[in-house]
């Protein structure tokens, strides 16, 4: 493994924002990439015929062992009589990211670049891209803040290369009311999306992730 993949042991200790939109999405649209990332036995969570699926961009700040910025998709799911999420829709802009994704958590990682723009109280606009063809861009106008801290069990259930894992994933954050426009342009793998009705909207400020656990197994 180079040093440009070389990846620390989980836990991974992460710090910084996210900002993420629940959708409302049909069940037949619902893309083949989550179909491959299911492990056996896992299934969408549905209402009336809908599926509940998160988008998200995420930054990871200095302070966190990897910094990095990640686009997301990740679908609620009922795994084992319990409730998890399955990540079908994943890029970041570090190899290293990718590595231990994928190695450690079945989380199937892909690289692209990203560009953001605006300050805190401005619209903020961020996009991905991959080789020039846009993935998803977004802009975000912050709210009201929701009083307190929120801890915000992840917990992940995933398939990938045939293997499956499950693991632990653990959040604390201020949470924010946000405004936001997501953009899913022709090309993109994620248009699908364009079918599904956002729901709620939230900036994840002070996010502080452990993801995973020392001596995990699958």
């Amino acid at each position: 493994m180079s040093a440009a993949t070389d990846y620390p042991p989980e836990p991974w200790h992460l710090g910084g924002s996210m900002h993420v939109t629940l959708w409302r999405v049909p069940v037949p649209t619902l893309p083949r990439s989550l179909e491959a990332a299911l492990p056996d036995g896992a299934c969408p969570i549905t209402v009336r015929g809908h599926a509940l699926v998160g988008t998200a961009f995420v930054r990871y700040e200095p302070g966190s062992v990897l910094t990095y910025d990640e686009l997301l998709v990740a679908t609620l799911v009922r795994h084992r009589r319990r409730v998890r999420v399955t990540i079908s829709d994943i890029w970041v802009d570090s190899p290293a990211s990718v590595a231990g994704g994928r190695e450690l958590w079945g989380i199937p990682k892909h690289l692209a670049t990203f560009a953001r723009s605006g300050q805190a109280h401005d619209p903020v606009r961020l996009r991905a891209e991959v080789d020039g063809t846009t993935l998803a861009e977004l802009a975000v106008t912050g709210r009201a803040r929701i009083p307190g801290w929120r801890r915000l069990p992840m917990p992940t259930a995933q398939r990938l290369g045939g293997v499956e894992r499950v693991s632990r994933v653990q959040s604390l954050a201020r949470l924010r009311l946000a405004r936001t426009a997501w953009r899913f342009p022709a090309g993109s793998p994620l248009t699908w999306l364009t079918g599904g009705r956002p729901l709620l909207s939230l900036s994840l400020e002070e996010l502080s992730i452990a993801f995973g656990s020392a001596g995990s197994r699958s």
